[in-house]
């Protein structure tokens, strides 16, 4: 979904859906407790664009907290999983994003359980497009 004013108007093209079907995650003792995740992903963004890479970040912690910012977040908020996602755009119908690298930062919300999050999965997504010059 587009988040005015943050997406530029390449972004469009990624609205759709983001799939990691093969996520692992290791926990220090269960899913309750801090742990390391990562994945595969493909993103299926309008009109035929994909975007191919893997993320990875660390699970049940949060970062938005004292001292760089209000304290918003618990040092171990469960069922959120940050990190970064790395990727390549492949489509046929956006010539000029066609190779692109997508970078970006995630930030992702799941109801926590001993075994790890489950239940509704609420997310936001922001990086940047970066494709290579033209000589």
């Amino acid at each position: 979904m587009a988040h005015q004013p943050c997406d530029s108007h390449a972004a469009a093209a990624l609205n759709g859906t983001l799939v990691v079907e093969k996520l692992v995650t290791v926990f220090d003792r269960d899913g309750m407790r801090r742990g390391l995740h990562a994945g595969d992903f493909a993103w299926t963004g309008a009109a035929g664009l994909t975007v191919t890479g893997r993320l990875s970040g660390v699970t049940n912690v949060g970062t938005h907290r004292l001292p760089a910012f209000t304290d918003c977040q618990k040092c171990d908020e469960k069922g959120v999983m940050e990190g970064r996602l790395c990727g390549r755009i492949q489509s046929a119908t956006h010539a000029q994003l066609n190779g692109c690298q997508v970078t970006a930062a995630y930030r992702i919300r799941s109801d926590p359980s001993a075994t790890g999050g489950q239940g509704a999965v609420r997310a936001t997504v922001e990086g940047v497009i970066l494709c290579s010059c033209q000589a």
